[in-house]
């Protein structure tokens, strides 16, 4: 069109560069251990059908609230969300929030996992790491 002038982007300055980039740990602990990123979680997740070694040769299992009560520890972990069992030995290193995912070891960890991100599938992120599936109790007033 007449009259107009052509946009033309400025260019960057010279000695523009990408910032270098550091991760925050969410605790001491967390980088005393060794922790990695949750970026490099999910790209090792990503990279293979079964990265992490998580025996599922006989198919997923039922388990007893009993069984999943004795995985309850940093180098054994087992967590319930959602009445699927998985186990989180593995994932704890990558795990965002740091230890705050021992406190649902070995324990029903649906109520402590929707109230941090209720918007995240499990399913979706921690799937290579189930299984096998749990009958969960619970009390409902009426």
């Amino acid at each position: 069109m007449e009259g107009r002038e052509e946009f033309k982007a400025p260019a960057p300055p010279a000695n523009l560069q990408a910032p270098k980039r550091t991760y925050k740990f969410a605790n001491k602990a967390k980088k005393e251990r060794g922790a990695k990123s949750h970026i490099d979680f999910m790209r090792m997740a990503d990279s293979a059908e079964n990265p992490f070694g998580i025996d599922r040769s006989a198919g997923l299992r039922h388990f007893t609230m009993e069984e999943v009560e004795q995985h309850n520890k940093e180098g054994d972990a087992w967590i319930i969300l959602n009445e699927k069992v998985y186990d989180m030995t593995k994932y704890i290193d990558y795990h965002p929030g740091g230890s705050i995912i021992m406190q649902a070891a070995g324990k029903d960890g649906t109520a402590l996992y929707n109230r941090y991100h209720p918007w995240v599938s499990a399913t979706a992120i921690l799937g290579k790491f189930q299984i096998g599936t749990v009958t969960v109790r619970r009390n409902f007033l009426i």
